[in-house]
This record gives structure tokens, sequence and C-alpha cells, in this order.
């Protein structure tokens, strides 16, 4: 977990980038996942 915080040192725009598509990333995830429920 260190790693992460090294590459996004002072570079607040990678941080907002990376988070930006985990949050993709997660929301495509639970869309599969509740349309394979419904």
């Amino acid at each position: 977990m260190n790693n992460s915080k090294e590459i996004f040192q002072g570079n607040p725009t990678n941080y907002r980038k990376y988070i930006e598509q985990h949050y993709e990333n997660m929301k495509n995830i639970f869309i599969r996942t509740a349309e394979r429920f419904a």
C-alpha cells in the first residue's frame, strides 16, 4: 500500500484519475452483478 502513496505524492491529478478509474470499475462490477441477480 505504501507504493501507491509514493506514486501520487505531490501529484493530485494522477491520484484523482486513479480514484475515478477505480470508481468506474466498481460501478461496472456492481451493475454486472445486479444484472445477474435481476
